[in-house]
């Protein structure tokens, strides 16, 4: 009986956390674990190996080996741990299913004993909820943040962790504020830890404002940062509509014209603008500085020589 596209997607989802944790296993051996035949696996493990996180280039995929037979995995991105739902996701399904009850009667024993196995599941996991009031400090600090967001200016902040018990400072590109469980939160791009953050404003204890120009700034006592480059511009196509979705927290204006966008973003790290475009192509150039220009077109030229050689 041939499977289906489904069955497929959840055997491969679960194949990497499983080799991980048991390293070594041959084609056969997995065979016999997932109940399909060696061909199927072989199929799965091909496709696996050309999947991996947005950019999608070589640093991006997941790396595995089988040609000899047996199957390691030396870089598993982010399939290092077995499908796991969250609370929300729970929730979410089994309100679609609620839904479909009522458009799909002929579906509805299916569709019933999935909405009880999910139930079930909700039910068994430990999911405290706390309620806490939001404090004085996170307050007060609100509107200003809503004045920076507005203005697209960078915000510098002491900021107490909620895991260790230390007082960083951190330089970040406010996107929005959310309210949740009677907290307030601050996301934004962090240029401490090069990527998308967010932040209890409770835990703030010490904000200032800082100029976009302002490239220069201290992480902590001891280490400074990088400098910030200041205004990239690329030249993104419409098809590239994930480069949007994903740094929507440094980019700083973006003008469409003849339906090409050229935008301005502010970069701490080049290494992964460089990873970002050779990722997504022809997509995404560079317009501005000449030194990054310069800096994607040798690399792609390394790149392309090394997959000639590889490939002659």
């Amino acid at each position: 009986m041939s499977e289906s596209a489904l069955d497929r997607t959840a055997r491969a989802l679960d194949l990497i956390p499983f080799i991980s944790e048991n390293p070594g296993l041959s084609i056969e051996e997995l065979a016999a674990e997932f109940h399909t035949t060696p061909k199927a696996i072989t199929k799965d493990l091909e496709l696996l190996f050309v999947c991996g996180l947005p950019g999608y280039s070589p640093l991006e995929l997941i790396d595995l080996a089988f040609d000899s037979g047996y199957v390691s995995v030396t870089d598993p991105q982010s399939l290092d741990r077995p499908r796991k739902m969250s609370h929300r996701e729970l929730l979410a399904l089994i309100l679609g299913l609620d839904v479909l009850l009522g458009l799909h009667v002929e579906f509805a024993p299916e569709i019933t004993r999935l909405r009880e196995k999910l139930v079930s599941v909700l039910k068994q996991a430990e999911l405290p909820i706390q309620i806490e009031q939001i404090s004085d400090s996170g307050v007060a600090f609100i509107d200003q943040i809503e004045e920076v967001i507005a203005s697209r200016k960078l915000l510098q902040l002491d900021y107490q962790g909620g895991t260790k018990d230390q007082l960083t400072r951190r330089v970040i590109r406010p996107d929005q504020l959310s309210h949740l469980n009677g907290l307030v939160y601050l996301s934004g791009w962090c240029f401490l830890s090069r990527g998308y953050r967010t932040f209890r404003t409770d835990r703030i204890v010490i904000l200032s404002v800082i100029e976009p120009d302002e490239t220069k700034y201290h992480a902590d006592d001891t280490s400074q940062q990088p400098d910030l480059i200041s205004e990239v511009t690329l030249e993104v196509t419409p098809s590239a509509k994930s480069f949007f979705e994903e740094n929507s927290g440094i980019i700083d204006s973006v003008e469409v014209t003849d339906c090409v966008a050229r935008v301005r973003i502010q970069v701490n790290d080049p290494e992964w603008l460089l990873r970002t475009c050779l990722g997504l192509g022809a997509k995404v150039r560079i317009l501005a500085p000449e030194s990054l220009k310069s800096a994607l077109r040798e690399r792609a030229q390394s790149t392309l020589d090394l997959y000639r050689s590889t490939n002659s």
